[in-house]
């Protein structure tokens, strides 16, 4: 059935020569972003082709994959660089390269669109010295530039390479680096790391930026790349999103130019969207965590964090594109298969419709996302503050069972009080295009299902209404699949301040 069904998308246009489907989605409608390397790289080729076709079912346009620099590179622990050309991407590690070749060809010919991430870690020669396990201090932006060159290279469209089958697919998408606002993923963050007064990552960042932009337009003037992917708060010894923005773009808490070494000679700084992880992991998606300082921006805050893009475009410190956002991490982990997790698995899948619903009402959100198709396995004796290692906010549990969230993921519902004896609807119907048939059911104990709505939602997939309910009522979104519905978990409609 699996290879009938592969056969029919590449009959329907979904081969390697055509062009990808637009990563962003239309205002109001965010497409949806999936990442999970652990699964779409590193797993065995039939579990790629499963959870490729779980994300082609569930609506997913566009698949988010990392391209190592310190896996791909040769001879990444030398301290000394090795002479290569590093503009070419045959000089770089094949058995590497055919990861990401296998994950983005599934993708294609399943129709979905890829979204490189260029990013960690770099290879020991290419920092300053930074000989850890995953080097990312002083990394050499002039290196990282030729590096991102090398894979718009290989995935231009017409790269052809040796031994393998035919021409690899285009890819239209990038991104430049992952979470820079934490030590994570680069260092230094701070000149002054006790007393965090100066931030260094930004300004590390922006010559990253100016170095790999330009290497990837250069060979795809096309393509979109995203500058950013910061993480919603500045945690463990990171620089908050909104002071890493400011810095970013030179200027202090008042809008005006930093007079500061790091922002001699600025330039504008450039990109085709701003990628962003607007996590709310603790908490609700409406919520901000009592920790969190003015600079974080969760989810609640995502408005804030428009605003300032808006103002840093308008004073010409940023490129006017990077008022669009992508939000290209999210994602809630469950207990189980974590006991230290805040939600349990039907209500996460609320939180991650809730989630969708609140970015949908920001008009400068063209992307949603979702980290992870599956959980990942706990490393042994690495666990974070009494909590499972590494994360379990997968569509599935790591057995394969599906969480609800697969059911949730095709068609998000979110339900909150309307008027008196009324509740107010958001839903949305991934798979398909134009207006779909949709279901809205209500569930009382003991009773059985009712339908209060039967309809289509407008051309984007969207459904906004309101049915009668009250607090407490259960809602579930049923869509038209062949002769039949396919139904979406129940969802009670939260009061304020639940």
């Amino acid at each position: 059935m699996l290879a009938v069904v592969a056969g029919a998308v590449a009959a329907c246009g979904g081969a390697s020569e055509h062009e990808p489907p637009p990563i962003s989605g239309e205002r109001g409608a965010p497409a949806l972003v999936v990442q999970d390397d652990s699964e779409l790289l590193y797993a065995s080729s039939p579990r790629v082709s499963a959870a490729l076709d779980l994300l082609k079912r569930s609506g997913v346009r566009t698949v988010r994959l990392t391209a190592g620099w310190s896996v791909l590179a040769p001879r990444s622990r030398a301290e000394r660089r090795p002479r290569f050309d590093q503009t070419d991407p045959a000089a770089y590690e094949p058995q590497a390269w055919a990861r990401i070749d296998r994950a983005v060809r599934g993708a294609r010919r399943r129709g979905m669109a890829v979204m490189i991430d260029l990013a960690f870690w770099a290879p020991v020669w290419a920092t300053e010295g930074d000989t850890s396990e995953r080097p990312r201090s002083g990394v050499d932006p002039v290196l990282f530039g030729r590096f991102a060159g090398a894979v718009a290279r290989r995935y231009d469209g017409r790269y052809d390479p040796p031994g393998a089958a035919g021409r690899l697919p285009v890819v239209r998408g990038y991104t430049i680096w992952n979470e820079p606002n934490l030590s994570d993923f680069l260092r230094p963050q701070w000149r002054d790391p006790q007393t965090k007064r100066v931030p260094l990552s930004p300004h590390s960042y922006r010559r990253m930026v100016e170095a790999a932009y330009p290497a990837v337009k250069a060979v795809q003037p096309d393509s979109l790349v995203l500058v950013g992917g910061l993480a919603a708060y500045g945690r463990r010894g990171g620089v908050a999103p909104l002071r890493f923005l400011r810095e970013l773009a030179c200027v202090d808490a008042r809008m005006q130019p930093l007079r500061r070494p790091d922002c001699a000679g600025f330039r504008r700084v450039a990109g085709d969207g701003f990628a962003y992880h607007p996590y709310s992991t603790h908490t609700r998606p409406d919520r901000v965590e009592r920790t969190a300082q003015a600079d974080d921006a969760p989810l609640a805050r995502i408005g804030a964090l428009a605003t300032l893009l808006d103002r840093l475009a308008t004073d010409g410190r940023i490129d006017s594109r990077l008022r669009d956002l992508y939000l290209t991490e999210y994602g809630y982990e469950t207990d189980p298969p974590d006991p230290g997790a805040p939600f349990d698995p039907p209500l996460a899948a609320r939180m991650s419709s809730w989630a969708e619903a609140i970015a949908a009402r920001e008009p400068r959100v063209r992307t949603v996302a979702q980290f992870l198709v599956r959980d990942l396995p706990a490393r042994p004796g690495a666990q974070r503050e009494g909590r499972l290692s590494d994360w379990q906010s997968g569509v599935l549990f790591l057995d394969g069972r599906p969480k609800p969230l697969a059911a949730a993921l095709p068609a998000p519902l979110h339900t909150e009080p309307g008027p008196p004896g009324r509740v107010r609807i958001w839903g949305r119907v991934r798979p398909g295009a134009g207006r779909r048939r949709v279901r809205l059911e209500t569930v009382q104990p003991g009773r059985a299902p009712r339908v209060v709505f039967e309809g289509r939602t407008d051309e984007r997939g969207v459904l906004e209404l309101t049915i009668p309910g009250a607090p407490g009522t259960l809602v579930r979104i049923a869509r038209r699949a062949g002769d039949g519905w396919l139904r979406g978990p129940l969802v009670d409609v939260i009061p304020p301040g639940r």
